[in-house]
């Protein structure tokens, strides 16, 4: 795994399959809210703020979307933990009309992503064959396996969110949704999470997207 400090550098992150060489490299995108319209209200771009090293094993972007938005990437022996950290509820602008009018509006966190030839993208252990202006939305799993072995180099872990705990009461947790889509020659992974939950959520909230 590697990364480069500053987080609007491009494609900060690389993870590399030492077996077979194969490698899946990610560049943050625009934070946003969208909707069923695909209607977009941005909330935040990716800033040219530059990690800091804790604990050996992990690296904190403060400030990754602006103040209150932090990205912690942890190295951990069986996953490469990745969060992104809100404060406080207010952080958020309102959502304009037309997003909620648009249907199911969510929060998008969003990552261009990159794949060496070798590999393929599998959803629910179907094949996703990545054809232009297609899309797949998922709650389950999204695997990289080599081509050639068909074995699973990495893995997304469940699309969970998770607010702070609150004495006496169950866990403040989501399962949201993984989108993977092609636009143009790009590709996108992206977490969605509905609005209506982050009005709600007790904060400092955590939105996951561990491989």
């Amino acid at each position: 795994a590697h990364a480069l400090a500053d987080f609007a550098s491009g494609q900060i992150v690389r993870y590399t399959h030492p077996e077979s060489g194969e490698n899946i490299r990610f560049q943050p995108q625009q934070l946003q809210y969208t909707n069923d319209l695909d209607q977009i209200q941005a909330i935040a771009n990716p800033q040219s703020v530059n990690a800091v090293v804790q604990n050996e094993d992990e690296l904190y972007w403060t400030g990754a979307f602006g103040p209150g938005f932090d990205i912690r990437w942890q190295a951990q022996t069986a996953r490469l933990d990745k969060r992104l950290m809100v404060d406080q509820a207010s952080r958020f602008p309102a959502p304009e009309q037309f997003i909620l009018d648009g249907g199911n509006p969510v929060l998008r966190l969003q990552f261009i992503f990159a794949l060496s030839n070798g590999l393929d993208i599998y959803v629910n252990d179907v094949l996703w064959t990545r054809q232009p202006n297609s899309s797949v939305d998922t709650q389950g799993y999204i695997e990289f396996r080599v081509a050639a072995t068909g074995e699973t180099a990495w893995h997304f872990n469940l699309p969970r969110s998770a607010g702070a705990p609150v004495e006496d009461q169950d866990p403040d947790e989501l399962l949201g949704t993984f989108r993977l889509r092609r636009t143009g020659s790009k590709l996108f992974v992206e977490h969605r999470i509905p609005i209506a939950w982050l009005q709600v959520a007790d904060y400092p909230i955590e939105i996951d997207t561990t491989i």
